[in-house]
């Protein structure tokens, strides 16, 4: 990993999250409000950068 004078990341990372056994528990939209509700957190208080994210039927990426 890079750090500027700051030390902040400078690399990009691709994460994906699945669900146990891939069953489709994010399917319904009260889950996707969670997930998307969380990276706005991590987003607001300076934790991560989200450039791109897709929620898929049994998973997530992020990048």
């Amino acid at each position: 990993m890079r750090f500027d004078f700051q030390n902040r990341y400078l690399d990009l990372y691709f994460t994906t999250a699945t669900v146990k056994d891939w069953k489709h528990l994010p399917k319904p939209d009260p889950y996707k409000q969670i997930i998307t509700n969380s990276m706005a957190f991590l987003a607001s208080e300076g934790s991560v950068w989200i450039y791109a994210f897709v929620i898929m039927p049994n998973h997530f990426h992020w990048i």
